[in-house]
């Protein structure tokens, strides 16, 4: 069985590249990037064939992408990067895709990107905070202090705590090159990821984790990298209920059927309730942490899309709540609550 993964110039495809050599030994991995100078074109250990390609905006970019699923006979491929879902979802709702993939609908794609409409619609319903655009720092709709962020792409990027109008300022001229900009309701609690797989509107799989501490904190302004160092898997059945109400409610909403990964993330408020922040079209950095606990949702994936046997269960619960961390150059692993290191 061969297995593109995209973009692996990010953390991302890595996991799910081990993800999937733990559930399938004897697949290739095959992964592609449009940098060349990404790490990974060279990582021989995990991707048995690597390629340079280009950007999803790029003209070329199907081209080059054919030709590569063509060359190593895909069977299926994870597209990793946001932007570069879009694309594939875009074309999915034009003609057939080139290979198999799990992409979500075109107008829940769009949707889910935009984490200003997410959280609008999802306000309504008390999932999320108090949020509005940003237009000028005349006019401040929420008190300090306040998050803001752009509201398209990562949600650690460029997002900071504003206590002050100086803080404004300073923020504002740091980020004068963009006007795509939001802000929410502070919220001071624990960072929780919840995953779910949903293959033509059916919950398939679900699991969630705690972020506790994140890679080059120091090196962000809101000490969010954006790739979780430490963390904590976590059976948490309300924030599964909170997730699924609040896709059924945007599924709804667009008149669309769920089909596809989605990551729903959530800060706790002051008296620590779980609020959504946003709504990814892809998994988290650390998926791998889930496939070692035993919720492997490329396996799942894999699996369902190809018409494979079904592995004898279907996890969504973790036999223990153990931690997971990494380095910038070391592996993930899990380490076993309550365990300590001995030299």
């Amino acid at each position: 069985m061969n297995i593109l993964f995209t973009g692996i110039g990010g953390p991302t495809p890595l996991g799910l590249a081990k993800s999937i050599k733990q559930a399938f030994p004897e697949s290739r991995c095959i992964g592609v990037d449009g940098s060349p100078w990404s790490a990974s074109l060279y990582n021989s250990e995990v991707y048995d064939a690597a390629y340079q390609t280009v950007l999803g905006s790029h003209p070329d970019y199907w081209p080059m992408m054919e030709d590569v699923i063509q060359k190593e006979a895909i069977d299926f491929a994870f597209v990793v990067p946001e932007t570069e879902i879009l694309v594939w979802s875009k074309r999915q709702s034009e003609r057939p895709l080139p290979c198999p993939a799990l992409i979500q609908d075109h107008r829940i794609a769009n949707f889910c990107f935009d984490k200003l409409k997410v959280a609008t619609l999802l306000h309504d319903i008390g999932l999320t905070p108090a949020t509005a655009e940003f237009e000028s720092a005349d006019y401040l709709p929420l008190d300090f202090p306040f998050w803001i962020r752009v509201k398209s792409g990562a949600g650690a990027l460029g997002a900071l705590k504003i206590e002050s109008g100086k803080d404004l300022a300073t923020w504002l001229t740091l980020h004068n090159h963009r006007q795509d900009f939001m802000m929410s309701e502070f919220l001071p609690g624990r960072n929780y990821a919840c995953k779910l797989l949903f293959f033509e509107n059916e919950l398939l799989q679900h699991a969630s984790a705690e972020r506790i501490n994140y890679l080059l904190a120091a090196a962000a302004p809101s000490g969010i990298s954006g790739m979780c160092a430490r963390g904590r898997l976590l059976n948490r059945p309300d924030l599964v209920e909170r997730s699924t109400i609040a896709l059924r409610t945007i599924s709804k909403y667009l008149g669309v059927p769920l089909h596809g990964m989605f990551t729903v993330d959530f800060k706790e408020s002051a008296d620590g309730e779980p609020m959504i922040t946003e709504i990814n079209i892809r998994h988290v950095s650390f998926n791998y942490a889930f496939a070692l606990g035993g919720v492997n949702f490329t396996e799942t994936t894999v699996r369902k899309m190809l018409g494979l046997k079904p592995a004898s269960s279907c996890p969504t619960k973790f036999a223990a709540e153990q931690f997971f961390i990494r380095g910038v150059d070391a592996p993930l692993r899990l380490i076993p609550a309550g365990r300590t290191a001995h030299l």
